[in-house]
């Protein structure tokens, strides 16, 4: 009896860290603020959905929102030289996601701080 108490225990902690690990990093997300730029795609890395804006490398994940032209667009629709006004998060010095990308036209000035 004692030892099903035992790996009934010892199964019940890795099962509630992995849930409370999963919540901890939605609520971490959601709480990141979300940073609006403009810049000029340099790099696409379809490989591992990087993209590089003005020098910096973005995260693309999946569920990110990609207009082109106006209309809903895929991220592999984005080409090098495309001028774009996006949204990402900044999770630490080096990881920054995307969450959106609109592609602007070609004559827009963009704005540089």
């Amino acid at each position: 009896m004692s030892g099903k108490v035992k790996s009934s225990i010892g199964l019940r902690l890795p099962v509630a860290l992995v849930v409370l690990l999963a919540i901890s990093g939605f609520t971490h997300t959601r709480d990141i603020p979300a940073i609006q730029s403009e810049g000029v795609v340099q790099k696409l890395g379809f490989a591992n959905n990087t993209i590089v804006i003005d020098g910096l490398s973005y995260h693309v994940p999946v569920d990110a929102k990609v207009q082109i032209h106006g209309t809903y667009g895929a991220y592999t629709m984005l080409k090098r030289g495309m001028k774009v006004s996006f949204v990402f998060r900044k999770h630490d010095l080096s990881y920054r996601e995307i969450v959106s990308v609109v592609q602007l036209s070609d004559g827009y000035r963009l704005e540089r701080y």
